[in-house]
């Protein structure tokens, strides 16, 4: 006798918020031209990648060495609008997922929910996730930081998640 595992509302929601926010983020990503600041930032990423860890050049285009690293590894594959713009988009998806981790353990599964929601739909973080700047790297490490500090303090097992702290921070 088998047994069937069914899906739960929770899940479907899950997913369905998720990929909400997925579309949200991808949809017509290179649709429109760069403008100044990410073409700035697509400059700077062009340049070697031991260049972009050690140089002087961020007083002028910011200091975002991790944002000009995954932005120089996608130019690796393509130079398109949508292949620069593809490493904030995935960064800003993923802290949809990171938020609603944290919120989860903190709050519970319901208001995990609205907090994922909320995100997903916010026209700011889906604006900054569609550019080629450094912004939904912030909002993704920071919630990664947020997740892996209370882990560290909630959990038993603290090793993990401090390396995951101090990766995150």
């Amino acid at each position: 006798m088998t047994q069937k595992k069914t899906i739960s509302v929770h899940t479907i929601l899950v997913v369905l918020i998720l990929f909400i926010g997925f579309l949200l983020r991808f949809y017509d990503l290179g649709g429109k031209s760069l403008w100044k600041d990410e073409i700035f930032s697509a400059i700077e990423s062009q340049k070697p990648l031991s260049e972009l860890l050690t140089t002087k050049s961020w007083d002028y285009y910011g200091y975002a060495p991790v944002h000009y690293v995954f932005t120089h590894i996608a130019m690796f594959f393509d130079t398109s609008d949508f292949a620069v713009r593809f490493p904030a988009a995935l960064f800003g998806f993923l802290t949809l997922a990171v938020v609603y981790l944290l919120v989860k353990d903190i709050y519970g599964k319901k208001t995990a929910l609205l907090a994922t929601l909320l995100l997903a739909l916010s026209p700011i973080h889906i604006q900054y996730s569609r550019e080629v700047r450094y912004y939904s790297y912030l909002a993704f490490f920071s919630s990664l930081t947020f997740l892996s500090a209370y882990k560290v303090v909630a959990e038993k097992k603290k090793l993990k998640w401090f390396i995951l702290f101090i990766f995150a921070t």
